[in-house]
């Protein structure tokens, strides 16, 4: 596989846009498959090749929760791999991930025993790097990543991953997917004590540290690379969101890859799959 057409590799960071950008890549990319996360903490080099050599069609790039650009996977794919994540505001994406726990998983947490949970601490570095380190991260994203969106930049990241992906140009067109409205349950930064408001940040510092550094260092390469003007063509962008829909045939590819690798595949090749955490 040459330069001009690399192997995607999306790493989904828990609550920070990932379900929609899965809908998108599935839609742009025809060979791009999403595997159940409930396999394992890291789906392993082995694990990526074994997949690839089992899975019935081309793959053309893979994301979730379980990928790594820490995980070797081009001594597997001996070809160009395009990393590439989205951040979130630390404490909003934290907060989010309580909710989620909370209200869809039905999980008995609090706030203040949320915080209690390491695992759940610094979680975006994790993700990138395997340990809960701003430097580790950081290097990292230097290192192997191609691109980092932000959230709160969503539809200008989109256009800015559409500038940076050097194979043909993606259609980054997107329903919004996966936002919840948790009404009365929700538990709100403004409900928590000032003690507990700065214990989140505390747990959160390496986080902080590497949002900031996307936000100040790599973020103005990309836009220094963006033709044109970013802001008229983002509003170009929005103007064809509100008459976009999902084809069906689409949706179906993409429920149906996903049911056969979390039903089937991922089961017959790595065994049964694990609770989440």
């Amino acid at each position: 596989m040459s330069v001009d057409n690399p192997f995607l590799c999306f790493i989904h960071i828990e609550k920070a846009g990932g379900m929609t950008m899965h809908q998108m890549l599935h839609h742009a990319l025809p060979g791009y498959i999403s595997p159940h996360p409930g396999f394992g903490e890291h789906l392993k080099a082995d694990e990526l090749e074994l997949l690839l050599r089992r899975w019935p069609l081309k793959i053309s790039g893979v994301g979730g929760h379980r990928m790594g650009a820490f995980l070797q996977y081009e001594a597997v794919l001996q070809r160009p791999i395009f990393y590439m994540t989205f951040l979130r505001d630390p404490i909003r994406r934290y907060m989010s991930s309580i909710n989620w726990k909370k209200n869809i998983m039905s999980q008995a947490w609090t706030p203040e025993s949320y915080v209690e949970e390491p695992y759940y601490h610094n979680f975006q570095c994790f993700r990138i790097a395997g340990e809960r380190s701003f430097e580790k991260a950081r290097d990292i994203l230097l290192e192997k990543y191609s691109f980092v969106g932000l959230m709160e930049e969503f539809n200008r990241s989109l256009l800015l991953l559409q500038n940076e992906w050097p194979g043909k140009k993606l259609d980054v067109r997107y329903v919004k997917d996966n936002v919840k409205d948790y009404g009365t349950n929700e538990i709100t930064w403004e409900s928590l004590s000032p003690e507990t408001q700065e214990r989140y940040r505390a747990c959160n510092q390496e986080d902080i540290k590497l949002v900031e550094f996307v936000r100040q260092e790599l973020w103005p390469r990309y836009l220094n690379r963006f033709p044109g003007n970013l802001a008229e063509k983002e509003q170009v962008f929005l103007a064809q969101l509100k008459s976009y829909k999902v084809s069906p045939l689409l949706y179906l590819k993409q429920k149906g890859t996903n049911f056969l690798l979390g039903k089937v595949w991922q089961p017959l090749l790595f065994g049964r799959e694990q609770p989440p955490i």
